[in-house]
């Protein structure tokens, strides 16, 4: 089995009140193995065998939907490619590291996208905003 961990979207917050105890339980009882979540973000640590992380992401988001009422999505990564997206942050290292962030999407970002995200920002601060594999790093 490969550990992986889900990105969940909108959980606890908004209204979506969800209780970390009812969603590790929902997902166990969907198969999945060893669940834990990671404080009350609705993030989840599991283990899965057999499913490619496109269709883990899908099974989740139904899961969550059926189970709880609640529209979501779940972006699903392997503890190596949350390192190694990570260690790709353009922005790792410089100022400080409390301020440097790697934001998990569900898809890449076309480069028109990714430029109308740079032109909305600019003139708002001083965050700068890098695309990485399926990740916004911000600083």
């Amino acid at each position: 089995m490969t550990r992986y961990v889900a990105f969940l979207g909108s959980i606890n917050v908004g209204g979506n009140r969800l209780a970390m105890a009812d969603l590790v339980a929902a997902m166990e009882a969907e198969g999945f193995a060893h669940v834990a979540t990671v404080v009350a973000s609705g993030n989840l640590l599991f283990d899965h065998a057999g499913a490619t992380e496109d269709k883990l992401e899908a099974q989740i988001a139904r899961i969550i939907a059926d189970r709880f009422g609640i529209e979501t999505f779940a972006t699903v990564r392997t503890a190596a490619e949350v390192r190694a997206a990570i260690e790709d942050n353009p922005f790792r290292g410089e100022g400080e590291d409390k301020l440097v962030h790697t934001y998990f999407l569900e898809c890449q970002p076309s480069a028109v996208r990714f430029e109308a995200l740079i032109a909305d920002q600019a003139g708002r601060g001083r965050e700068r905003l890098a695309a990485g594999a399926r990740v916004l790093h911000v600083d």
